[in-house]
């Protein structure tokens, strides 16, 4: 899943990408092929890997590439989409990011 947020004046979000890769994917410390294409075009974002998980449980853990300004906005938007995906509060969502 690839997220893709516009642009808008006065808002501290710049085409932020976010896209949700599997366990190998996650470990092989690059960056997925899709999102090389948009950190071409935005070279100011910076790459990031986000693990996300809401129990102690392996299988709720969700992995995330995203391209973001710094690692707050990564982890926001890692924490938004696995909330949405997961069906539970922002609060108690877990992000760390590698």
């Amino acid at each position: 899943m690839v997220i893709v947020l516009e642009e808008r004046k006065h808002s501290t979000l710049h085409d932020l990408v976010i896209y949700c890769v599997d366990y190998d994917t996650y470990h092989s410390g690059g960056m997925t092929d899709y999102l090389r294409v948009f950190k071409s075009t935005r070279p100011e974002l910076r790459f990031f890997d986000i693990l996300c998980n809401w129990t102690s449980m392996k299988d709720t853990e969700r992995y995330y590439h995203a391209l973001a300004e710094d690692a707050y906005q990564a982890e926001s938007l890692a924490i938004a989409e696995y909330a949405t995906e997961m069906h539970v509060g922002k609060s108690f969502v877990q992000a760390e990011t590698h």
